[in-house]
C-alpha cells in the first residue's frame, strides 16, 4: 500500500518544486519504502511507495509511458490481474513483470472513466491527462483506500490523507464544526465531507473528474438491492459460498513476508483463518494468528452473554492447523498516548479507543515477526455471518404467519432467542418510533437517547437539530429493528468509511490490512440469496454453519457466549485518571472543544468513577462511549485547529 497525492495549477501557472516537496514530507510519517515525483508545468503527482506484493519489485511510480500520454499514481492492490491483462490483451509472460500500477495505468488508457468499473481489489487512484488537461480519480467500492481531495484558487489537490493537503499553505486547516458534531453523535458520513472545511472525501465506489475548472463525482458502483439469485438446491448455496470465500482469502494471499491474520472467538475472523491456513500450507507457509486476551490473572466481570477471554476457542482452531502459530496479545498501553498518536496519521478521530489499543498491539506484533500482510474480518456480519434473524419481520410481511410461528418456535428451543427477543425482532419494525422508543426505555433503560452514548454538547445538539440529520443519514437513534436484511445491510455498507483505518495501519507499524470479509463478489453473493439461507429451523447463520461445520470446532460453532474484545478496558482506562483530567483541562482551553463537548458533563464521569457495575450498559456507555470517545475528538479538536503551523 502506498499512498498518493498531487497538485494541478490551472490558467498556466507552473507547480514549484516548493509544493511538491511539501506533499511529499507529508506522506513521509506512512513509511514509504521511496519516495518518488513527477512534475512537468502545472502538475505534480507525488507517491510513497511501499512494496507488498512480489510484483511491486517492479513499481516505479509515478507511472508514465512517455511523451504526453498520462501519467498515474496508484495505491492498493488488484484481485484479478489475470482477468485484466487477458481483457487488455497483455501477454501472460508480459504480465508477471508488470506491478498493479502497470496494469491500471493500461486499463485507463483503453477505457478512461470507466476503467474502474473492470478493477477488483483495494484501491485508489489518480490519472493526469497532459493533452487534455483532465484529471481523474477513482476509489474502490468498499473504501478501503482513501482519498481526499481541495478546489482552491486556481489550482487542484488531492492526497491519501487531508493532513497532507494542509502541507500546501494555500490550503487553509480549518476544522468543520458541524461534522465533528454529526461524528460525536455518530451520525454516518452522508456525502463528501470531511472533518476539514474545504476538504472533501471521494466516497466509496466513486470517481471525479476535473477539467477546465470543473470538478464532477460520480458512483460508478451500488449493491443492488434488486439482485436475486436462485438455486435449485440448499447445497448449491454452500458450495457457491465457499467459492467466493476461497477466491478472496486466496487473492488476499500475494504477499512478500510472513502473513498475519486477527483470530478471535467469533465466526468472521475464525473463518478466514480456517480458509487461509490450509491455502497456506500448500505453499509451506505459516500463518500468524493473533488473540487478543485481557492481562494475566483479569477475573473481572463481563456483561451478560459474553465472555471475557477468547484465547481457549481461538486455541481450538489453531491447533487443527500445523502451520499455524497462535500468539496471545496482551497490552498495557495507554489511551491518551494512543489517541495522541493516531490523531497525527488519519483524517477523523478514533470512535473506539479502547479497541484501538489492541488492534495497534496486534500490528505491532505482526511487524515484529516479519508480517507485512494482516487479515481481518471486520465486514463479516454483512455477509459470511449474517445471522439471518431479519427473516423474522419478513415473513410477517409476506403474509406467512405459519412459517414464522414455526420458525420462533425452532429459535426458541434451540434456545437462540427467547420470546421477548422474537416479538421484538418481529414486530418492531412495523411499530411507530414513538412507541418503540418507549418500550425500549421500559426494558433497557434509555440507552436509545442520544446524550447516554455522546459527549456532544446539548446547545450545539439543539442548534443544530442532532436528531434531523441523524435521520437524514438513515440512522434510527431509537435503534428500532430492521425488517429487511438486504436494506439493513446495504445501509450500513454505504454509512462506514475505514479508509482511514487502513491508512493508521501503515503509519504505525509498516503493514497492510486486508479484510477477504469486504470482497465485492463475497458480498454481492451473500445480498443476492435468499434469507433463509442465513436462517432455518431455528439455526442463525446456517450458511456458515454449513460451509464450515467441519471447519470450525465447536468452541467457536457453539458457543453459548460471544467474545468481548478488551475485557479489561476500564482498568486500563482507571490508571489514565490523572492524564484524563489533566487533558479536559487543556480541551477547556480549546474554543472549539469547549463549544462542541459538554466537558462538564465529561469532567462529572471522570469524578464519579465507578468502582463497580461495569456490566451495566448505562454504565459502559457513560464511559466506553461518552468519556473515550469525547476525548478522542477532543484530542483531535486539539492538535488540528490553530492553522497550518
Amino acid at each position: 500500500m502506498s499512498t498518493i497525492a498531487g497538485i494541478i495549477r490551472r490558467q498556466g501557472d507552473a507547480v514549484s518544486q516548493d509544493d511538491t516537496e511539501r506533499l511529499l514530507q507529508a506522506l513521509a510519517i506512512y513509511r514509504p519504502e521511496v519516495s518518488r515525483a513527477w512534475r512537468r508545468n502545472q502538475a505534480a503527482l507525488v507517491c510513497s511507495l511501499r512494496r507488498f506484493t512480489p510484483e511491486d519489485v517492479f513499481d516505479r511510480q509515478p507511472l508514465n509511458n512517455g511523451g504526453n500520454k498520462p501519467v498515474l499514481v496508484f495505491s492498493g492492490r488488484l484481485d484479478n490481474r489475470d482477468e485484466l491483462a487477458q481483457k487488455l490483451r497483455i501477454p501472460s509472460a508480459q504480465v508477471r513483470n508488470m506491478a498493479d500500477s502497470a496494469l491500471v495505468l493500461s486499463a485507463y488508457e483503453a477505457w478512461g472513466e470507466e476503467s474502474p468499473r473492470h478493477l477488483l481489489g483495494d484501491f485508489a487512484f489518480a490519472v493526469w491527462s497532459p493533452l487534455t488537461e483532465c484529471l481523474f480519480l477513482a476509489r474502490d467500492p468498499m473504501g478501503m483506500r482513501p482519498l481526499y481531495w481541495h478546489q482552491g484558487k486556481g489550482f487542484f489537490a488531492f492526497a491519501s490523507a487531508a493532513q497532507a493537503l494542509h502541507a500546501l499553505p494555500q490550503i487553509p486547516r480549518e476544522l468543520d464544526q458541524e461534522r465533528l458534531a454529526e461524528y460525536l453523535a455518530l451520525i454516518p458520513w452522508v456525502g463528501p465531507s470531511s472533518c476539514f472545511l474545504g476538504i472533501q472525501r471521494l466516497e466509496p465506489g466513486h470517481r471525479l473528474i476535473m477539467q477546465n475548472g470543473g470538478v464532477r463525482t460520480t458512483c460508478y458502483h451500488r449493491f443492488s438491492a434488486e439482485r436475486r439469485i436462485e438455486l435449485p438446491q440448499d447445497e448449491d448455496y454452500v458450495e457457491a459460498f465457499r467459492e467466493h470465500m476461497e477466491t478472496a482469502v486466496r487473492c488476499r494471499l500475494r504477499a512478500r513476508g510472513e502473513i498475519g491474520a486477527h483470530l478471535s472467538s467469533g465466526f468472521d475472523s475464525s473463518s478466514v483463518c480456517a480458509v487461509a491456513a490450509p491455502i497456506l500450507a500448500e505453499r509451506n507457509k505459516k500463518l500468524l494468528a493473533f488473540t487478543h486476551v485481557p492481562r494475566e490473572g483479569f477475573d473481572g466481570p463481563t456483561p451478560r452473554g459474553r465472555h471475557a477471554d477468547e484465547g481457549p476457542a481461538a486455541a481450538a482452531l489453531a491447533v487443527r492447523h500445523p502451520n499455524m502459530d497462535h500468539i496471545l496479545i496482551r497490552t498495557d498501553e495507554r489511551h491518551l498516548s494512543e489517541l495522541d498518536r493516531h490523531s497525527q496519521h488519519t483524517s477523523r478521530p478514533l470512535l473506539n479507543p479502547s479497541n484501538a489499543l489492541w488492534i495497534n498491539a496486534i500490528r505491532n506484533a505482526a511487524e515484529a515477526r516479519g508480517a507485512r500482510v494482516v487479515l481481518t474480518g471486520q465486514w463479516g456480519n454483512m455477509g459470511l455471518s449474517f445471522d439471518g434473524r431479519m427473516l423474522l419481520p419478513a415473513l410477517l410481511r409476506q403474509g406467512r404467519p405459519w412459517a414464522w410461528l414455526r420458525e420462533s418456535r425452532a429459535l426458541q428451543r434451540q434456545g437462540a432467542m427467547g420470546w421477548k427477543s422474537i416479538l421484538s425482532q418481529s414486530l418492531g419494525p412495523f411499530m411507530p418510533e414513538w412507541l418503540w422508543s418507549r418500550l425500549s426505555r421500559q426494558r433497557r433503560g434509555d440507552l436509545s437517547g442520544l446524550f447516554r452514548l455522546s459527549a456532544l454538547h446539548p446547545d450545539v445538539a439543539h442548534a443544530l437539530d442532532i436528531r434531523a440529520r441523524a435521520e437524514k443519514g438513515n440512522l434510527r437513534l431509537s435503534y428500532r429493528p430492521w425488517h429487511d436484511g438486504r436494506a439493513a445491510r446495504l445501509m450500513v455498507l454505504y454509512r462506514v468509511d475505514l479508509g482511514d483505518s487502513y491508512l493508521d495501519a501503515l503509519a504505525q507499524a509498516g503493514v497492510v490490512e486486508r479484510d477477504p470479509t469486504a470482497d465485492v463478489r463475497l458480498l454481492e453473493f451473500c445480498l443476492a440469496i435468499p434469507e433463509n439461507q442465513f436462517l432455518r429451523n431455528g439455526q442463525m447463520r446456517w450458511l456458515l454453519h454449513r460451509a464450515y461445520g467441519d471447519r470450525l470446532p465447536p468452541e467457536i460453532l457453539y458457543a453459548r457466549s460471544k467474545g468481548l474484545q478488551s475485557a479489561d478496558w476500564y482498568e486500563t482506562a482507571g490508571r489514565e485518571r490523572d492524564e484524563m483530567a489533566a487533558e479536559l483541562d487543556r480541551l477547556e482551553a480549546s474554543p472549539t472543544a469547549a463549544r462542541l463537548l459538554d466537558l462538564k458533563a465529561m469532567r462529572q464521569a471522570l469524578d464519579d468513577w465507578p468502582t463497580t457495575g461495569w456490566t451495566r450498559p448505562e454504565v459502559i456507555s457513560e464511559y466506553k462511549l461518552k468519556l473515550l470517545r469525547g476525548l478522542s475528538v477532543g484530542m483531535f479538536i486539539r492538535k488540528m485547529e490553530g492553522g497550518n503551523e
